[in-house]
């Protein structure tokens, strides 16, 4: 599935809106110099047009096609072909932040009455290249939808995991507009494993999200601006800058807050701050007080219920037809 042209430039008009500029320390946080080895998950929406997005996209997909063929290429190999494409263009492979990320813009941007921003902050995208039994995994294109909506589509059972820490008027857009985020937001390495902690670390992570917070701040204020994490390692950074001094992983905190809402500060402004562990991991479905912690926590913020709910021990759609 693909956008169309009206659907693209709101995409980018969207990222425009949010950040009316790209700071220097977003811009490193980001990378758009491409200092770093996988850096190519962004694009300086400011600078790009619709028309190098498509042209990127066109050549990208060829790639894909060829791959998809069962032409037998390596992982570095096709890692550097990629990372060739996207210098040549001068763009990585999303209108923005990620492929997530764009079509949360896509699907609910502008869509709420009044403004409001919530921020979803997972850990990182994949390897460029992943590790996948039989049919190689698909290229992203900024033109090629991807995304938490489109999960139904590809694995009902890990689309109830994830559905499990949103909620439909989060993904219809009737809440505000949903930006999607990794905490670490490069690739990985081609081949490196898809969980658990990445190789290259988490330097600058925080200082970085940091800097996407203050960049929205010329058009959101941070009272209309609430922030959710998914797993482990982004609570750990995010932790730092809220009143939580006890020890304690994700599930500690989940348990302690009980629904609670936390304040992130930065920059010498709150933001409430939500903390979930991550949902991609089977077994936080059969954890009832995390269950407890997201139900609460919706309902105190005023974001309505998970559209998936625990079942006899199973994960099962609250809502029919599954995303909105």
């Amino acid at each position: 599935m693909h956008y169309d042209r009206t659907g693209a430039q709101r995409i980018i008009e969207a990222y425009r809106e949010i950040f009316p500029r790209i700071t220097p320390e977003l811009a490193s946080y980001w990378d758009t110099a491409r200092t770093r080895p996988w850096s190519y998950l962004t694009s300086d929406f400011h600078r790009a047009t619709l028309e190098k997005y498509e042209s990127f996209s066109t050549t990208v997909e060829k790639l894909d096609t060829e791959v998809q063929n069962g032409r037998a290429i390596s992982a570095p190999a096709l890692a550097a072909r990629m990372v060739a494409l996207c210098r040549q263009h001068d763009l990585g492979f999303s209108f923005g932040i990620s492929p997530w990320t764009d079509h949360a813009l896509h699907r609910t941007y502008g869509k709420a009455p009044v403004r409001r921003l919530v921020i979803i902050v997972g850990h990182d995208w994949y390897p460029i290249v992943p590790k996948r039994e039989g049919k190689p995994h698909r290229l992203n294109w900024p033109m090629r939808q991807d995304g938490l909506h489109l999960l139904p589509d590809n694995d009902e059972s890990v689309a109830r995991r994830y559905f499990a820490a949103v909620t439909e008027p989060l993904l219809s857009g009737k809440l505000g507009t949903l930006l999607f985020v990794n905490i670490y937001p490069d690739y990985r390495a081609p081949d490196e494993r898809v969980t658990g902690p990445v190789k290259a670390g988490y330097a600058g992570c925080l200082n970085g999200f940091e800097a996407l917070l203050a960049g929205t701040r010329p058009h959101y204020h941070p009272d209309d601006v609430t922030i959710m994490s998914w797993g482990d390692s982004p609570w750990r950074l995010l932790r730092q800058r809220t009143r939580v001094h006890r020890p304690g992983g994700i599930m500690a905190i989940t348990e302690q807050l009980a629904g609670g809402i936390l304040e992130f500060q930065s920059g010498g402004h709150a933001y409430q701050y939500l903390p979930f562990a991550h949902p991609s991991e089977a077994r936080n479905a059969h954890i009832a007080f995390h269950l407890d912690h997201q139900r609460l926590g919706f309902a105190r913020l005023g974001f309505g219920s998970p559209m998936a709910t625990p079942v006899n021990g199973c994960l099962k759609p609250a809502l029919n037809g599954g995303a909105a």
